[in-house]
């Protein structure tokens, strides 16, 4: 036999579990050790050490009453989910003072939902309830924005406002941490994008867009959904001017079939132009425009058409468009999906 042959045969039978171990064992991702308790985190630093593997502790409850320790070997800590109960014995020393106690010592701390064990929108809850609880404002900012980008190892492109990295950006009108905050605006890849649930709303922000210079009045109206919504309304009675006057209007008045003629009618577009099917998708927009979308366009009834196709026909919109407005449309289409597009359409993949 060859020697070739000779080494076939010592090869152990491929395994796809231990193949996922390679990146750990190389030091390219690390070593995720769920642990609760002070000794099962003990546990998890003796391995790590013992094949010299890269480690972030995740949960890490009892992290505040090892601090010593955890300082001595400065691994990254992952801390949560904390609004819960403690449902099991490993739990019973859960405490929100946790993150506090350990970011005040110098250690990275991030925060955690264990989605969907706690859902994930809650996050800025639990950030805003570790500050209740000792930890420094901006050290709870940090551990749901730059210090999980580190733990990622994304932090060139995301985590913090800085040139040169994603311009994605949350524009709130309060504190984020507190539960009465809104977010006003969205920048995704440095482009304005408002998402809501039914479709009249983007008349809203249309003109809100407008009086904050985001777009010039006359420019094209570009309408991707399953449904043209060019009916007319009973009323055409707004002042433009007036924000106030605008939301009254959006919510009283207009609806999810009639929202665009009085836009048109305004003169806040010169002109419209549908993409409801596949022929629609040859459209090569010139000059300045706004992109409307609806999520129904990627509905089951519009299965006929290719859905890579018609994602990457809508990212091409996207890149060119002063504002997107986006009705996530939940008579239509399953919100997880929706979700998902979403991620899909703006090159989500690090979520």
């Amino acid at each position: 036999k060859s020697a070739e042959e000779d080494e076939d045969i010592d090869k152990p039978e491929f395994d796809i579990k231990l193949e996922s171990l390679i990146p750990v064992l190389k030091k390219e991702i690390p070593l995720k050790a769920h642990a609760h308790r002070a000794d099962d985190m003990f546990t998890a630093i003796r391995i790590a050490q013992e094949f010299d593997l890269k480690l972030t502790i995740d949960h890490c409850t009892e992290g505040h009453m090892i601090v010593e320790e955890l300082l001595e070997e400065d691994y990254p800590l992952i801390v949560g989910p904390s609004l819960s109960e403690r449902s099991k014995i490993e739990l019973r020393n859960l405490t929100f003072e946790t993150p506090g106690i350990l970011s005040n010592e110098g250690l990275q701390v991030s925060l955690t939902t264990d989605h969907p064990v706690i859902p994930l929108q809650y996050l800025p809850i639990c950030a805003g309830l570790a500050v209740k609880y000792g930890m420094k404002q901006e050290k709870a900012l940090e551990s749901i924005t730059i210090n999980p980008a580190k733990v990622l190892g994304i932090e060139d492109r995301v985590g913090s406002i800085e040139v040169g990295k994603d311009a994605d950006i949350e524009i709130w009108d309060g504190n984020p941490l507190e539960i009465q905050s809104n977010v006003l605006c969205t920048i995704i890849d440095g482009k304005v994008v408002y998402i809501f649930d039914n479709h009249n709303h983007a008349f809203y922000f249309w003109m809100k867009s407008l009086h904050e210079g985001l777009f010039n009045k006359g420019c094209r109206l570009i309408h991707v959904d399953q449904h043209k919504d060019m009916r007319k309304p009973d009323d055409y009675t707004v002042d433009l001017d007036n924000l106030n006057d605008v939301f009254r209007y959006t919510n009283k008045v207009l609806n999810v079939g009639n929202f665009i003629q009085p836009a048109l009618k305004k003169g806040v577009f010169c002109d419209v132009d549908i993409i409801d099917s596949s022929y629609g998708f040859d459209l090569k927009p010139e000059g300045e425009y706004v992109l409307d979308i609806d999520l129904d366009i990627f509905s089951k009834d519009m299965d006929y058409i290719p859905y890579d196709f018609r994602l990457n026909k809508i990212k091409e919109l996207i890149k060119g468009a002063k504002v997107i407005t986006i009705a996530s449309s939940p008579y239509f289409i399953d919100q997880e999906y929706a979700i998902k597009v979403l991620k899909e359409l703006f090159n989500y993949d690090i979520i």
